[in-house]
């Protein structure tokens, strides 16, 4: 007989982080785009899980290949009076489904263990905690103690496979105790939520807390071009004047509303359709010395480090590439990756001091390539003094052009990807394989895994060059338009795809 159930704990904190997730989950799952980074975070879940289970040797897994037999086997064995650890026990109450991912005996009933990805304790994690701690005191399972299992981000790998000390284990019982009246709330909630239409929920900060929404893409189909989330930076004090007028979109807001400068430029670029463009970033750049470096670094975090005297999510730089422009207008390309599997930062670090020398500005954009030589310059004490004379040379592009350049189909976003477009719009991110840079790491790690068949392994590897070598390409092209160019005509949106890429790049800011 089929189990019947309605919610998860998945779905229920779906349904708190947004409604309108929780109801395309359940009714509309084609609409998903799912990411690769959840794809990761599912993958690393599992590896954790089994490091968990390996610190309680006794332990015994739910042996079940259905919903139903997992139920079953949970229920035979907590009827055992058992002494050992269970892990994936799987409960049924009242319509909601959870897995634990450990159960621990313990004086006067069981240790509920939780085991996360993340290096620090956050609130999504206690509502998880607390919903299967609802559930199994309302069998008449005596929960003692719940912990949440977390990655220790100061352990340092040293031995092979050796993650005793990995995790760290806060313990949360007070705050889940806490809201156990509120859970039963919550199932209420979400149940109407399934039964009903969908809801009317716009996106928002909540796109991406906790967690970024597999349906991000298909809500914002659905907004205006003008709406008003295309506005750059933190929005808060503006959304809490204009909401009660019922004003949504860029067009609407009335003067003297509460904007950044930022916000006012974009306002004004919005309304006119006219782009904003000074000539002090081209003056600037017209100014600097030959040869100009532009170059772009990629990185690997991961969350389980797999390199000796590495620490979880610590950025380990794997790749860069390097446009080379002379005075008289020649161009060269170099490029680094190593997809050996051994440690790449070494010889990252020599190549890259044997290419940039010691004279020519470089250029990068953002300040994430300067970060990256700072903590190389603490890993290599030999190399420090050549590095820090790179990072004395660095430029930052981003930082020259943001406060003279805004196009409306920028949408409020001065990443390389939303700048690019309006400027040239012949070098298309949309046409690679590896399309940023979450998927450049993750397809990396792949290669690096040794689970790739040659011809996987060489298309991987040229993706991953196509796409770092467009990088920095991006960046000369940038220059060079600034020095030389002309603004490029307002259109109606360049695509679909570069659109949503904006307001999500919008949205990720508004969280941070």
């Amino acid at each position: 007989m089929p189990t019947n159930y309605q919610l998860t704990k998945s779905l229920i904190l779906s349904g708190l982080q947004c409604p309108k997730r929780l109801h395309q989950q359940v009714h509309h799952p084609e609409r998903a785009n799912q990411t690769i980074s959840l794809e990761e975070l599912y993958v690393t879940g599992r590896r954790l899980e089994e490091i968990l289970h390996n610190l309680f040797a006794d332990g015994i897994k739910v042996d079940a290949t259905s919903i139903e037999s997992a139920i079953q086997f949970t229920q035979k064995f907590m009827s055992s009076s058992p002494s050992a650890p269970l892990f994936e026990a799987t409960f049924l109450y009242k319509e909601v489904l959870v897995r634990v991912d450990a159960l621990i005996p313990v004086e006067y009933g069981f240790c509920l263990i939780e085991c996360k990805s993340s290096t620090k304790l956050k609130p999504n994690h206690i509502q998880d905690c607390a919903v299967q701690h609802w559930v199994l005191e309302r069998l008449g399972f005596k929960v003692a103690k719940v912990e949440v299992a977390l990655i220790d981000g100061e352990f340092v790998y040293i031995d092979k496979d050796n993650y005793i000390n990995l995790l760290r284990f806060e313990e949360v019982t007070d705050e889940c105790s806490a809201f156990q009246s509120q859970v039963e709330v919550w199932v209420e909630e979400q149940k109407t939520i399934l039964s009903t239409k969908e809801p009317c929920t716009e996106p928002g900060r909540q796109c991406r807390n906790p967690y970024k929404c597999e349906f991000l893409s298909h809500c914002l189909s659905q907004l205006p071009d003008d709406h008003v989330f295309y506005l750059p930076g933190h929005k808060k004090s503006l959304m809490e004047y204009i909401e009660p007028l019922g004003i949504n979109r860029i067009k609407d807001i009335p003067e003297g509303s509460p904007l950044s400068i930022d916000q006012q430029r974009m306002v004004e670029v919005m309304n006119t359709g006219v782009t904003e463009l000074k000539t002090d970033a081209g003056e600037y750049l017209k100014s600097l010395d030959y040869p100009r470096y532009f170059i772009d670094f990629e990185t690997v975090a991961f969350a389980i480090p797999v390199w000796k005297n590495t620490r979880p999510y610590e950025a380990l730089p794997f790749q860069w590439s390097c446009h080379i422009e002379h005075e008289d207008g020649s161009l060269e390309h170099k490029e680094f990756l190593d997809t050996s599997g051994y440690p790449p930062m070494r010889a990252f670090c020599e190549g890259l001091l044997n290419l940039l020398k010691t004279q020519g500005p470089i250029l990068v954009y953002s300040s994430y390539e300067r970060t990256q030589l700072r903590k190389l310059v603490e890993r290599f004490l030999d190399l420090a003094d050549e590095l820090e004379h790179i990072v004395q040379r660095l430029i930052d592009l981003k930082e020259v052009i943001k406060p003279c350049y805004l196009h409306p189909d920028m949408n409020g976003s001065w990443s390389i990807k939303a700048v690019l477009p309006t400027i040239a719009p012949d070098l298309n991110y949309k046409l690679l394989g590896i399309q940023d840079g979450m998927e450049a790491q993750q397809s990396y790690m792949k290669i690096i895994d040794g689970g790739l068949t040659c011809e996987e392994q060489e298309e991987t590897e040229r993706q991953l060059r196509e796409y770092c070598k467009l990088d920095s390409l991006a960046m000369l092209r940038l220059c060079r338009f600034f020095c030389e160019g002309d603004v490029l005509p307002v259109s109606a949106k360049y695509t679909q795809q570069q659109e949503e890429g904006a307001m999500e790049n919008e949205i990720q800011r508004d969280t941070a």
